[in-house]
């Protein structure tokens, strides 16, 4: 693998979600010290509505199973 690579900071982060979550489980004073935005980094992309209230993007799994391109972000 390239370092620096897309797929090296993929991996990377992948490794740090494994440690936060691992650490979570094992201490929940870890679990207490992570914001709200930090939890829900753990599951996906979070995004922010117009009332700046966070929600984690999901895929459409139809959409993927149509094998069609993703809908543009607004």
């Amino acid at each position: 693998m390239v370092e620096g690579s897309v797929d090296a900071k993929l991996i990377e982060m992948q490794e740090t979600k494994k440690e936060i979550i691992s650490a979570a489980m094992d201490d929940r004073e870890v679990l207490s010290k992570l914001s709200l935005d930090e939890v829900m980094r753990l599951f996906g992309e979070v995004a922010y509505d117009q009332n700046s209230k966070p929600f984690i993007l999901v895929d459409d799994e139809e959409e993927l199973r149509s094998k069609k391109p993703p809908r543009p972000r607004a």
